[in-house]
């Protein structure tokens, strides 16, 4: 059971709400802005306690009916507890989008828009490394495995540029701008 653990798996998330409004004011014949601002949340996503690549114990070898590849390659992941037990942080983003376009010709209207994303610059560590270690000092289980796990010194420091919040897809925490421009007719 330690090694496929039930529960959350990690990409649960509780909630993520959007509000967003949209202000259009004419100009006449000098145009159309549209500013359209977005405030994201997305609450914690869920990590479990576990180890990887963890040797089979002498108690799980001698139950092996004499397969010639042992599961796994005889490794195995160890769970502490359910998995998705603990939670990494929520976050929130604020957006704003602007569009500004220009009659020309009939329904001839070129327009240019800009985009500012996470425009407080939220940079707030929302995943890390979770990986534990096994405590060879604790007590074992039936399987005689640990039953107690070690923090080691890089815990819940982040691994990459996804343990920030992200803007959109593909791109990698920080404010980010974008600007487009077009033609409608």
């Amino acid at each position: 059971a330690r090694s496929y653990a039930h529960g959350r798996v990690n990409d649960f998330e509780r909630s993520k709400v959007r509000l967003w409004a949209v202000y259009k004011q004419s100009l006449g014949s000098a145009g159309t802005v549209t500013v359209g601002p977005i405030w994201r949340y997305n609450s914690a996503t869920t990590y479990s306690l576990m180890s990887s690549s963890v040797p089979l114990s002498a108690i799980q070898l001698a139950r092996n009916p004499g397969y010639a590849r042992l599961p796994g390659g005889g490794v195995q992941t160890l769970y502490y507890g359910e998995r998705g037990t603990e939670n990494f942080e929520g976050y929130g983003l604020v957006d704003i989008a602007a569009t500004y376009e220009i009659p020309v010709w009939k329904t001839v209207r070129p327009w240019i828009k800009f985009e500012l994303y996470n425009l407080f610059d939220n940079d707030k560590l929302i995943g890390w490394n979770t990986a534990v270690t096994p405590d060879p000092n604790s007590p074992r289980d039936a399987d005689g495995l640990p039953t107690g796990f070690i923090r080691p010194a890089n815990f819940g420091t982040p691994v990459n540029n996804a343990s920030y919040p992200r803007p959109i897809p593909g791109i990698d925490g920080g404010r980010s701008f974008l600007m487009a421009m077009g033609l409608r007719f």
